[in-house]
């Protein structure tokens, strides 16, 4: 997510200055906060186990020579344990026949996927998400991070709004098509938007100059389904067994009456495990919060009560204890369990009523 759309993001979930959330949540600068909820990676210098072999489809061209390509993959050993799950597919792998079993829903949320990887040992997956029928990846490599995400078009709106306020440093070919590099204004942040398959991507980083950024864009090359699998994290392989890593989730949470845990897997998709985490969380919440602002509408002082007491409990919920060690979901949470009992107004005096906010700042499903 770029800083644009997490602005709109932000504007949208909740009408308080940057000052109301860093008094409230432990005086933490505003954008590092925001950076945490939105992309809640996992450790940048976690050092994989061994390498793993990326296989180039055959039908995709590369721009120049390239030795074979291999990728440090955080979750090879991961990767072979989801047998049981779904529908299983095995994926010829190698000349000699060897190949991967994969979960039909992690076959298809590779395809969806534009199959590409970083080839330089040195970087690694940290994340992996998609949503409707976009995604993003997020890889590092022990001091920086880079993105890569997928979208629908058209490529010259996103051209324009990322033009807005940065610098044009003409086209660059990748191993997919050709890409427009762009540099954000007074920083060092790059990024190359593109279009392939009927997708726009954008791959965006920091680096020293654009030469350096350029070189990241030649490092980037398309692989089959079993090579970009093997390179996912763990949170992404485990959270394809959704039904059952989310009864594993909702231990310790109290569920409202008529609440439906197996809606929370019908369209979820593939998530990483603090996304899944957050739709989780953010699911009972919601429905715990509508049940308090009906109550309080309506008069219903047990009602609002039973509402009240279940989210008091939140912060001891073993999902979001998990989730704490990686992002401030639960801090943002908090922020609207305590409106519960300040009349329903987030971080008063002055901030925006509850129902107003907690739609957009917890992630509610519509």
């Amino acid at each position: 997510m770029n800083d644009h759309e997490l602005d709109a993001l932000l504007l949208r979930a909740a009408a308080v200055t940057d000052n109301n959330i860093a008094e409230r949540i432990r005086d933490a600068p505003f954008d590092e906060l925001c950076e945490e909820i939105m992309s809640a990676t996992t450790d940048p210098t976690h050092q994989p186990d061994a390498p793993a072999t990326i296989q180039l489809r055959n039908d995709q061209p590369t721009q120049q020579p390239r030795r074979w390509p291999r990728l440090v993959a955080a979750a090879a050993a991961a990767a072979i344990v989801l047998v049981g799950v779904g529908a299983i597919i095995n994926i010829r792998g190698n000349d000699d026949g060897a190949g991967t079993s994969w979960a039909a829903e992690l076959v298809e949320f590779a395809e969806r996927s534009p199959l590409m990887l970083i080839d330089d040992p040195a970087w690694e997956v940290t994340y992996a998400d998609e949503y409707d029928d976009e995604g993003e990846l997020t890889f590092a490599d022990g001091q920086r991070e880079a993105q890569l995400a997928w979208r629908s078009g058209p490529l010259s709106e996103w051209l324009d709004d990322r033009l807005d306020s940065g610098i044009d440093h003409g086209s660059h070919d990748v191993v997919n098509g050709t890409a427009t590099i762009v540099q954000y204004g007074g920083t060092d942040e790059y990024t190359a938007l593109w279009d392939a398959d009927g997708r726009v991507l954008e791959f965006r980083t920091q680096a020293s100059d654009v030469d350096e950024f350029a070189g990241l864009l030649d490092a980037l090359v398309v692989v089959d389904v079993d090579s970009w699998l093997t390179a996912m994290p763990a949170s992404v392989i485990e959270a394809a067994d959704q039904p059952a890593v989310i009864g594993d989730m909702l231990t310790g949470i109290p569920l409202p009456d008529g609440f439906d845990p197996s809606s929370l897997a019908d369209d979820a998709g593939i998530k990483d495990r603090y996304q899944l985490g957050a739709r989780v969380v953010g699911s009972v919440s919601c429905a715990w919060i509508e049940q308090w602002l009906n109550a309080t509408e309506t008069g219903d002082a047990a009602a609002a009560q039973e509402a009240t007491n279940a989210m008091d409990t939140s912060s001891q919920w073993p999902i979001i204890e998990e989730m704490n060690e990686r992002g401030a979901y639960g801090e943002v949470l908090q922020t609207q369990v305590d409106a519960m009992h300040t009349d329903g107004q987030v971080f008063p005096p002055d901030g925006p009523a509850l129902a107003d906010s907690y739609r957009d700042a917890l992630g509610c499903q519509q």
